[in-house]
């Protein structure tokens, strides 16, 4: 017959369970103890209301970033909502480029953890939490400096055809409203 399968074996601070709560699936497989374990549960409403407040917190968190942007400043909270649940979330190792030298970009990133940095010969700016770059890229296509990665970073981003189709109309107004973010992109610290 076939070969056994071996399934993995767990050991202190490892976890399993945890697609069944992702997925809202029963278990496929049985997990027995071969010694005497001291074992943490978590059932799926406390799961599911865990991961609710984590989400709402994050939302806020990112929502009030949006809030102190120039270019969001004509924005409701409902959609600035919309913007951050539209928002992917994008994991960039050290030494990696988000954005690469003239590279034409139409993607607004948040820092939520880490660490960037614009540079053309030198290091312009410096993203941290809460910072962000590229936002005029939900209008047109920008010409950027190279953003790179100083430390593991964990960014929030949109692109322009999600912006647009989240936001519909609101683009009009935006771009009714160019003169205005055109005088933001030329205060200093704004490169864009």
């Amino acid at each position: 017959g076939d070969p056994p399968i071996r399934l993995p074996c767990y050991k202190a601070n490892d976890f399993f369970g945890d697609i069944a709560l992702l997925y809202n699936h029963s278990r496929e497989t049985t997990v027995k103890s071969k010694t005497q374990s001291t074992l943490w549960q978590l059932d799926r409403e406390s799961y599911t209301s865990v991961t609710r407040l984590t989400n709402v917190n994050k939302r806020k968190e990112i929502v009030d970033v949006l809030k102190t942007i120039e270019f969001f400043k004509v924005f409701e909270e409902i959609e600035l909502g919309k913007i951050y649940d539209a928002m992917k979330v994008v994991y960039v190792p050290a030494g990696n480029k988000i954005v690469n030298q003239g590279e034409q970009s139409d993607v607004f990133y948040v820092v939520d953890e880490g660490k960037a940095f614009e540079k053309n010969k030198e290091v312009i700016i410096t993203y941290e939490k809460g910072g962000y770059f590229n936002e005029m890229a939900l209008l047109n296509n920008v010409s950027r400096d190279a953003v790179q990665v100083e430390s593991d970073c964990k960014l929030y981003c949109i692109d322009r055809k999600t912006f647009k189709r989240v936001l519909g109309p609101m683009e009009g107004y935006l771009q009714r409203n160019a003169l205005m973010f055109r005088d933001y992109v030329k205060k200093p610290g704004n490169k864009q």
